[in-house]
């Protein structure tokens, strides 16, 4: 079982670098590094021949070359995390700026996260204290398992931010879905265990 957790833990840690999303006009500085976008839709558009500059209001930073992104768009890599307000120039002409700002935390959100959380560690408890009622007990673990994936996932979600701008090697928020997910597998190992225990075993003739 420590090995499982220990494997589900890690398991999780490269999904923060997984993929870079768009930069917004203000950004967390947990949320650097983004891309910078360029979308052509008149004609084609050679990514490699075209470049971004870019500058700390008129100070300039640095240059990059574009890459390709998709079909109709090219990138470049955002990755200044000091505060401030930047702006972008494509060498197509195109301009743009964003702001980075300090991260904040979500009341709202981490509020939400708590209350769920501490809902699981009462399922939890259920769970064990009803143990010799195998079946209140299996349901008790299926809830967590429920809840601790929906949760999770939620967390991970680009639209749903608990903690910002507070960075220990990733984004807290993977930290709070690992503790999510790792709670639902753990009741969701239990709770197998305990139906296949329940299992009337067959005669033998």
């Amino acid at each position: 079982m420590k090995k499982l957790t220990i494997f589900l833990f890690l398991f999780l840690i490269p999904l923060a670098y997984a993929n870079l999303d768009e930069c917004k006009g203000t950004v967390a500085q947990d949320e650097v590094p983004c891309y910078l976008l360029l979308t052509f839709n008149a004609s084609p558009l050679i990514c490699g021949e075209h470049e971004v500059s870019v500058y700390n209001i008129s100070t300039f930073v640095y240059n990059q070359p574009l890459a390709n992104y998709s079909i109709f768009k090219c990138n470049a890599t955002f990755n200044i995390t000091d505060l401030g307000t930047y702006v972008f120039r494509f060498s197509t002409g195109d301009t743009g700026s964003i702001i980075v700002e300090e991260g904040l935390m979500n009341f709202f959100n981490l509020m939400v996260y708590i209350v769920f959380v501490v809902i699981m560690m009462v399922f939890i408890v259920f769970m064990h204290k009803f143990r010799d009622e195998a079946g209140s007990s299996i349901v008790y673990g299926f809830i967590v398992t429920a809840i601790g994936s929906i949760l999770g996932a939620i967390v991970l979600s680009a639209n749903f931010t608990v903690i910002s701008g507070i960075i220990f090697s990733i984004d807290v928020d993977y930290y709070l879905a690992a503790i999510s997910f790792i709670l639902a597998m753990y009741t969701a190992v239990v709770s197998w265990n305990l139906i296949k225990v329940g299992k009337p075993q067959e005669e033998e003739y």
